[in-house]
């Protein structure tokens, strides 16, 4: 096996969060993020909890696997989200999603490999698909 990819839709989330110091950190960098001028409404906090917790819960289950091929999987195309239409993600949302991978990224805790889905389980990098078109031998 290449790699490990964890999809994060996958992710079964505890009660209350394992590392509550970094959700509240994530929140943060997504407000700054967001540049938020008016104070947040309560839905949306808790979106931005809900999103942020998910994503760090699924960074520590893919650090867990110990392999350097490990990677989380995250959709960040809005064709994968639907609050009612069967086979597509209805519990997170395709704009807080976005916000917490930027997030994420502001602070250096990932890396963003731009990718696409091969099938429902298998993803694969937009940059291996450019470098397998590249090595194959010439004809």
């Amino acid at each position: 096996m290449d790699n490990i990819g964890l999809n994060f839709t996958t992710i079964r989330l505890p009660v209350k969060p394992q590392f509550p110091q970094l959700v509240t950190q994530l929140i943060n960098a997504c407000h700054q993020f967001r540049q938020l001028k008016n104070k947040p409404s309560a839905k949306a906090e808790a979106e931005r909890y809900l999103h942020c917790h998910t994503l760090i819960e699924g960074l520590y289950q893919t650090w867990c696997c110990q392999s350097t091929k490990a990677r989380l999987d995250v959709f960040l195309s809005p064709q994968y989200y639907h609050s009612k239409e069967f086979g597509k993600i209805n519990n997170l949302t395709q704009y807080y999603v976005f916000e917490t991978v930027s997030a994420l990224e502001q602070l250096g805790w990932i890396e963003v490999v731009i990718g696409r889905r091969i099938t429902t389980s298998e993803t694969s990098s937009t940059d291996e698909g450019r470098q397998q078109a590249r090595t194959l031998p010439d004809q």
